[in-house]
């Protein structure tokens, strides 16, 4: 799926499904953009599953075509935490990026087999019905609200003046 908005709409969107996928056009350089990311973001060397003990807000990994970065929880962990990749694909007067956003691959399972198992004992009354809703509801509103939250720190990275969804 594959978004083709204005920023302010993609800024502010509300998604039903924990995967987005858009792009974003920048005036500048790519190695300006990395080092932006650098100044900004922890770097550590993979984004595991578990809790990292990051000092800063964020914390992400660079690849050999863009980087990755999610947001760093100071109290506990949560797994409910979308991944921001961003392939970074540079062109004759600007870098075009392909922003991609969703939750780890271990959560991604999780949720389908939990919809799965709730689809399979599932009877057409008002507690099963609502025992997988009510919970689907829940992780999309995390989602969400986290999100937002990339959505600021990818527009630090590439600023909003420069930043262009064709």
């Amino acid at each position: 799926m594959q978004l083709k908005v204005n920023s302010q709409e993609v800024k502010n969107m509300f998604y039903i499904v924990p995967y987005i996928d858009y792009e974003l056009k920048s005036l500048d350089k790519k190695e300006l953009l990395l080092k932006r990311f650098c100044s900004t973001v922890n770097i550590i060397q993979t984004l595991s599953f578990t809790r990292t003990s990051s000092y800063r807000d964020f914390e992400g990994i660079l690849c050999i075509d863009g980087f990755k970065f999610r947001r760093n929880v100071r109290l506990g962990y949560s797994a409910f935490l979308p991944i921001l990749s961003c392939k970074i694909y540079e062109e004759k007067k600007n870098v075009r990026l392909k922003v991609n956003i969703q939750f780890h691959k271990y959560v991604n399972i999780g949720i389908i087999v939990f919809l799965l198992f709730q689809f399979s004992i599932l009877f057409f009354d008002f507690s099963s019905i609502a025992l997988l809703i009510l919970p689907y509801l829940f992780i999309i509103y995390l989602f969400n609200a986290e999100v937002r939250t990339l959505k600021a720190k990818i527009n630090e990275i590439i600023p909003p003046a420069s930043a262009d969804v064709p």
